[in-house]
């Protein structure tokens, strides 16, 4: 490792940059092979850094949402439940509800599938970066 190259890790781990540290190194060698200009270098460098960081985001979010279970919409099976509308529940899935600041209450005996339904549109929730808290009415 040259000089340069401790220097440069050492800006990136006092600027908290741990997406750029794991792949500058690689993607230097990978542009100065393809011939990229420094703005798509650089460019490449910062995509590593944000998708580190919304990573990071989301599983912090996820972390603290106390969910019981992580299981999406997608893996929910309408067949199993046929009086449930499908088509309200991916509308749900939008997040619309969030922004209309509107509430959503799913109703109905136990092993229906509202936990279910409940912790994908917090995961949703999560992947959007919104903060989330789960919690069942028992626990209110």
């Amino acid at each position: 490792m040259t000089e340069l190259n401790r220097q440069i890790e050492s800006h990136m781990r006092s600027l908290k940059l741990k997406g750029m540290i794991t792949a500058y190194r690689d993607l230097s060698e990978r542009a100065s092979k393809s011939n990229l200009r420094y703005e798509e270098y650089l460019a490449l460098l910062l995509e590593a850094e944000v998708k580190r960081k919304t990573e990071s985001s989301i599983k912090a979010k996820m972390a603290k949402s106390r969910l019981p279970y992580i299981k999406t919409i997608e893996e929910f099976d309408f067949s199993f439940q046929p009086g449930l509308r499908d088509k309200e529940v991916i509308k749900l899935s939008s997040l619309e509800f969030i922004a209309q600041k509107a509430n959503v209450i799913f109703l109905g005996p136990p092993g229906v599938g509202k936990t279910h339904l409940s912790v994908g549109l917090a995961i949703k929730a999560c992947t959007a970066r919104l903060r989330v808290l789960f919690m069942t009415a028992q626990d209110s």
